[in-house]
């Protein structure tokens, strides 16, 4: 592959190739023998050239719209004397194709694992000039495609056409950052009505709830007993149940919000670990959001041997997701949301705080498997 496509080599499919080698042990038929044939052909070709290392001819079966890190990992292949990942590649099971768009294409294939529900992997295939040309992998842990209907609650004497697409815009971030890569959206004008398509469910409910929420999240004051009688504006809003439990908690919160996740105030977010290897939500505030967090706590301050007089509560969806004491002015812009304990859910919370609010609230009514 020719230097100015690859420039230097780094390991995105290299890494999907090592990962296939070490689970490719069981034997399994060879590439699609149902597949459409000219996607076939394009498939197997780029299997052929990829072992016999002809960098040349790689880079016209490589689509000009491929990713920098696919193009990263193809050359690092190219250099490597082993053949394992591409052996694990020619024995992956194919399953089904679907056409995603009028050009692009996606073979299906099950990849040997021993991991529970199996894995796979979808070898997406752009149609241009010269043919189907490889665009991307992307792996899954599922092939099962189901369509979404989805519909989108805007005011009344509002324009469905605006509200629409920022609905559409947010699930996107939130599908992104939950790391989902299958998946298209399409918006029916005439109908008011969003059709979600995507792989990769694991399980309804679960999805229902995600894709569904609102997904406006603040820190706001806890109103404790030590704070008596003063007349401070607050809702009784519940604790967030990340998982059953016999008494849900009750809180009283001031009404006043001192950051959110509205556009232009959270800098990043990221799923990382305490001390002890529990998941927590971090998220680091920007400019704004900052000097605002700043402000409120250091009027709260105290010394160090006295106890601290401000609670603050992490809120999603008018749930309390968490709460934390603070005796000191908080500068570093930085906040953790604890006691997740499940990565799922908090790869979950992580994308819909990340990807802010919706524009309006969206219910599904209907959902089926394509």
């Amino acid at each position: 592959m020719s230097s100015s496509r690859v420039r230097s080599f780094l390991p995105a499919l290299a890494l999907w190739l090592i990962v296939l080698s070490a689970a490719a042990l069981a034997a399994v038929s060879p590439a699609p023998a149902s597949a459409a044939d000219e996607q076939t052909q394009a498939w197997e070709k780029f299997l052929s050239l990829l072992e016999k290392q002809d960098s040349s001819a790689l880079n016209e079966m490589v689509s000009q719209n491929a990713s920098e890190d696919f193009l990263k990992g193809v050359g690092e292949q190219i250099k490597s004397r082993d053949k394992a990942g591409i052996s694990a590649l020619k024995k992956m099971k194919y399953v089904k194709t679907h056409r995603t768009a009028e050009d692009v294409v996606k073979l299906g294939f099950e990849v040997p694992s021993k991991i529970e529900g199996g894995e796979y992997l979808w070898v997406v295939m752009k149609k241009e000039k010269n043919g189907y040309k490889i665009l991307n992998f992307e792996p899954a842990y599922s092939l099962k495609f189901y369509e979404i209907k989805l519909k989108a609650l805007e005011p009344k004497d509002s324009d469905f056409k605006d509200f629409a697409r920022k609905v559409v815009n947010t699930l996107k971030k939130r599908l992104s950052k939950n790391k989902y890569t299958n998946f298209n959206f399409t918006i029916d004008y005439e109908s008011n009505q969003i059709t979600l398509e995507i792989s990769g469910i694991d399980s309804e409910q679960s999805f229902r709830d995600f894709i569904t929420r609102t997904g406006r999240f603040a820190l706001r004051r806890l109103i404790t007993e030590k704070d008596g009688a003063q007349n401070i504006a607050c809702d009784e809003l519940l604790e967030y149940p990340y998982f059953s439990k016999k008494q849900i908690n009750k809180y009283k919160v001031a009404k006043e919000e001192i950051v959110t996740n509205e556009e232009g105030q959270i800098a990043a977010t990221e799923v990382t670990f305490s001390g002890l290897r529990v998941p927590q939500v971090q998220i680091d505030l920007n400019a704004g959001a900052k000097s605002a967090l700043e402000k409120y706590t250091e009027g709260y301050a105290v010394k160090e041997t006295e106890e601290p007089k401000l609670t603050l509560a992490c809120i999603l969806d008018h749930k309390v997701l968490y709460t934390f004491k603070s005796g000191s002015r908080i500068s570093s812009g930085r906040l953790w949301v604890d006691d997740i304990t499940i990565v799922q859910t908090a790869n979950a919370l992580n994308a819909v705080i990340a990807a802010g609010p919706l524009a309006c609230p969206v219910e599904i009514t209907e959902f089926k498997e394509k």
